[in-house]
């Protein structure tokens, strides 16, 4: 049976126990209130820190997209334990991170990762991911040929 790792963005806001629980891999983006930063991991900024910020402050905040590098370094790492990459991300049309994702496979010739604009965001996303993950978990996928 293929190992299939499943990988998404933190716009997906799924919940850090069942990322574990489903071995999913959350690539964060960048969330940005004025001249503060934070990495959108759960550790730099809280569910409950962002939006406290929210109502607090002037303006909306903005993101930044994950680098080639950051998912060049998780396909990497996922691919030393697993056949394929299935890596779902916020639409292309709300974010660059698909960009970033095609990217980085693209310097990764020859190893099988699929890349998939899901054309969500937030929860919907979120839920997409979960399903997929508890596919790749129960069923047995055959090799592309």
């Amino acid at each position: 049976m293929s190992k299939v790792a499943v990988v998404t963005d933190s716009t997906s806001d799924i919940p850090k126990e069942i990322a574990e629980q489903l071995n999913i891999t959350i690539v964060p983006l960048r969330v940005t209130f004025g001249d503060e930063s934070f990495l959108d991991d759960g550790k730099e900024i809280t569910i409950d820190e962002f939006y406290k910020r929210i109502r607090t402050s002037d303006k909306l905040p903005t993101t930044t997209q994950p680098t080639p590098n950051d998912f060049i370094e998780v396909y990497s790492k996922l691919l030393e334990e697993n056949d394929s990459v299935i890596s779902i991300h916020i639409s292309k049309k709300m974010s660059g991170t698909i960009n970033s994702a095609e990217l980085a496979k693209k310097q990764l010739p020859g190893k099988d990762i699929e890349v998939v604009d899901s054309q969500l965001v937030h929860f919907p996303l979120g839920f997409l991911i979960i399903k997929a993950a508890t596919l790749c978990r129960k069923v047995k996928l055959k090799k592309k040929f």
